[in-house]
């Protein structure tokens, strides 16, 4: 689902495997800018004065930072105006600005900064690219709790387009789902609710024809049962949504003979039901076709589930974008292997949030409102993830090489999981269990199923015996540091401790044996 994040579940302070790389700490500012800073453990101030070693908006020396334990400490240098997290920093005490946190000077409407993790230092500076950049857009505004944010986006991009000066054109269509599936799900608890009672019928039959004698009790008392139980739950499920339902359901039927808007700059569509995948590939055979000079970048947005990103599922989704350069899937849960994985060969780089995204989505004003874009398809996924660091859609903004996980990421992990399995069956069992279980989640407290990859490979870093017995495990640091480009946010990419079977063999034999 999509929906707003719960700004008071804060993920433990747990460092990540790219975390611990200091050189490619950034502040990066409202604008798209990347400052860096030293790492080297020495203390540095930040303000407007000339010698400050990071130059930024405050006063002439606003505050000091040091790079230690794997982290960015501030401490205030008696201005009092130094604000991290919008809380006001100490002049006594470090405090640490963790991954994603904000820095500011002056009030909570400063602008703010925010510590991200950016590819090699080339990507400080980069090449642009004067080729013009096509976004396909698809958006799912079927789902009502979504449904306005994803049906304004056209007009955002609209908006954006009227600014920018980069050469960008916006293709896409929105799936609003059609007046019967809303009339349908309207009326689902109503009929689930009478297939629940209808089950309270035959099980009652079912004990008056036990207290007879009769033969048919049993099958009939399961039965009623499983009705009940069936219907129960169904019209629970179905009670949480059918208000929204309801209330689409009317605004549809009144906006039945409203003109539908037309744009300037974009090219937008809306469609009804029907099939999703078919009606995508048609847009994206016709972008194709009509821009074949231009740079692909496809741009889906609404509910993410494992299997399917928008209603379109990752398979069909793979097959069809086949040569796109980026692809931004501004869904919840995107950031997961399971889903990404389905995704190698057809993308080059793709951006994607591993936790819950917020109602409004990826900040894409930012995003693709930039002046230029790099000619390099990792240092655009990684200009994109910097570029959104004036929003804050989720917890986390990551852009993946899709060629490196498909190529590094996952052989490694087989080898790793292999590895693994030899150590725990080794004495190493309780170390790896209690790995798995430290390691940053995604889930609630009480059901820790999807773990953070990045966070998990730095508990085993820690680990000194796992670390001098499992050479694989440095080798996958190497190739999750190759896949991950850049990172705003706390959290990379995850894995479901019950992983699909079309996971390397090695990983889901490691994770069976560590499953919750």
């Amino acid at each position: 689902m999509r929906v707003q994040s719960n700004p008071g579940n804060q993920p433990r302070s747990i460092g990540h495997s790219l975390s611990l790389q200091p050189e490619r700490q950034r502040l990066l500012t409202p604008d798209g800018g990347s400052l860096r800073f030293p790492t080297d453990g020495s203390v540095f101030t930040i303000g407007q004065d000339p010698d400050c070693q990071v130059r930024w908006a405050g006063q002439p020396k606003q505050a000091e930072g040091q790079w230690k334990e794997g982290q960015l400490w501030v401490r205030d240098l008696h201005t009092g105006t130094t604000l991290i997290d919008g809380r006001k920093a100490s002049s006594d005490e470090w405090t640490p600005l963790r991954d994603g946190g904000s820095l500011q000077f002056g009030t909570i409407n400063d602008p703010a900064l925010s510590l991200g993790v950016m590819g090699s230092a080339a990507s400080d500076t980069f090449q642009t690219s004067d080729q013009p950049l096509l976004v396909t857009y698809f958006g799912d505004a079927s789902v009502p709790d979504i449904a306005r944010h994803v049906k304004g986006q056209p007009a955002r991009f609209e908006k954006m387009l009227e600014k920018t000066q980069a050469p960008v054109e916006v293709s896409g269509l929105s799936a609003a789902g059609g007046v019967a599936s809303d009339a349908v799900h309207t009326a689902l608890p109503v009929v689930m609710g009478a297939m629940g009672a209808a089950g309270l019928v035959v099980a009652g039959t079912a004990c008056v024809q036990a207290l007879q004698g009769g033969p048919l009790s049993v099958p009939l008392l399961v039965l009623g049962g499983l009705l009940t139980l069936a219907g129960g739950l169904g019209a629970k499920v179905g009670a949480e949504s059918a208000g929204q339902h309801l209330q689409a359901l009317k605004q549809k039927v009144a906006q039945h003979d409203e003109v539908a808007p037309t744009w300037k700059h974009v090219s937008h569509q809306v469609v009804g039901n029907g099939p999703r995948a078919s009606q995508f590939e048609q847009l994206w055979q016709k972008n194709l076709g009509q821009w074949p000079n231009s740079r692909h970048v496809v741009y889906v947005s609404g509910h993410g589930l494992q299997q399917s990103a928008a209603g379109l599922s990752f398979d069909a989704l793979a097959r069809t974008v086949q040569g796109a350069e980026a692809i931004v899937l501004d869904v919840c849960n995107g950031g997961q292997l399971e889903s990404l994985s389905k995704l190698t060969g057809s993308a080059r780089v793709a951006v994607v949030s591993e936790h819950t995204v917020r109602g409004f989505g990826f900040p894409l004003e930012s995003m693709f409102g930039q002046s230029s874009f790099p000619a390099n398809p990792r240092e655009f996924g990684t200009s994109l993830v910097r570029s959104a660091a004036r929003g804050r859609p989720a917890k986390s903004l990551v852009a993946v090489d899709l060629q490196a996980l498909q190529k590094q990421l996952l052989p490694s992990l087989d080898r790793l999981g292999r590895s693994l399995t030899r150590l725990s069956q080794g004495g190493h069992q309780e170390t790896l269990r209690r790995c798995l279980d430290q390691s940053e989640t995604t889930d609630a407290d009480d059901f820790q199923s999807v773990v953070d990859l990045g966070s998990f490979l730095a508990q085993l870093q820690r680990e000194p015996r796992l670390a001098a017995s499992c050479p694989e495990l440095k080798r996958t640091g190497e190739a999750f540091n190759q896949t991950v480009l850049a990172m705003m946010g706390h959290g990379t990419l995850s894995f479901d401790r019950r992983p699909a079977t079309h996971l390397p063999e090695g990983w889901r034999q490691f994770l069976k044996d560590h499953r919750k």
